[in-house]
């Protein structure tokens, strides 16, 4: 693998530009062929016209409680790797990358929280289209469900992309993987349930991800990225990822 400084405009390209025209251009798309509605429509016929898996084991105890419960242990233990890395010698140089973490989870968190709060956007089961007692034209008047608040507790870790970008490269794309499987199964069974739109999850989506981005561009300025080569892929080792970490930190 080669490796390249992330100031380049290869990295705010791949990073920053193209995932903001591919956000753009899916909510330009759900817009204009009302795919929102489309989709909720589709879902709450197939539930037969109601939101039959709104309390299921599946979607309401597993995915929806027992998710939660998941998210609150993740952050249980980061904070206790970060804690150690005060006390650990062997985790003190990745110290920076664990409050990076914490930070970009805890923003993300917040950011969507609060959007919920400010947008006053109503959940597909409380319209009269879907069974609830509130028409299309009088929505977003006291709702809290845009942006998607479950499907951010997945979507919050993609900061564990940029993390392994610093120290563990050819593990990126697994971190960014299992961030964005965490978040779609959250968001799949939160439209499930009829809590809400496509939309919805696509913007929280795109609030986590710019915020992993921006910090940390923010808590690794001088980070050393890695693109694929013809050439095989070393294999990391322990000296190898402590120099890592040691460049991070410098």
């Amino acid at each position: 693998m080669k490796n390249w400084q992330d100031d380049s405009t290869d990295f705010y390209r791949t990073h920053f530009w193209y995932p903001l025209l591919a956000f753009l251009a899916l909510i330009m798309l759900i817009n204009d062929l009302h795919l929102d509605l489309s989709l909720a429509d589709a879902i709450y016929s197939w539930e037969g016209h109601q939101w039959f898996l709104r309390d299921a084991w599946v979607t309401s105890d597993l995915l929806h409680n027992d998710g939660r419960r998941l998210v609150a242990v993740m952050a249980i233990l980061l904070l206790a790797l970060l804690s150690g890395s005060f006390f650990v010698r062997r985790l003190r140089p990745y110290r920076r990358a664990l409050v990076y973490l914490f930070a970009s989870v805890a923003i993300s968190l917040l950011s969507v929280s609060l959007l919920k709060r400010l947008t006053q956007v109503n959940c597909p089961w409380d319209l009269l289209r879907y069974g609830g007692a509130i028409s299309f034209d009088a929505a977003s008047q006291d709702g809290q469900c845009f942006p998607a608040g479950h499907a951010s507790g997945g979507y919050a870790w993609i900061g564990l992309y940029f993390v392994a970008l610093v120290h563990l490269p050819r593990w990126r794309f697994r971190a960014l993987g299992f961030a964005l499987a965490l978040g779609a199964s959250f968001g799949v069974a939160q439209q499930l349930r009829g809590a809400h739109f496509i939309s919805h999850d696509i913007s929280t989506l795109a609030i986590c991800w710019f915020v992993a981005l921006g910090g940390y561009r923010l808590a690794f300025p001088h980070s050393v990225a890695v693109t694929p080569s013809v050439s095989a892929p070393q294999k990391a080792t322990w000296p190898r990822l402590q120099a890592a970490s040691k460049l991070a930190e410098e």
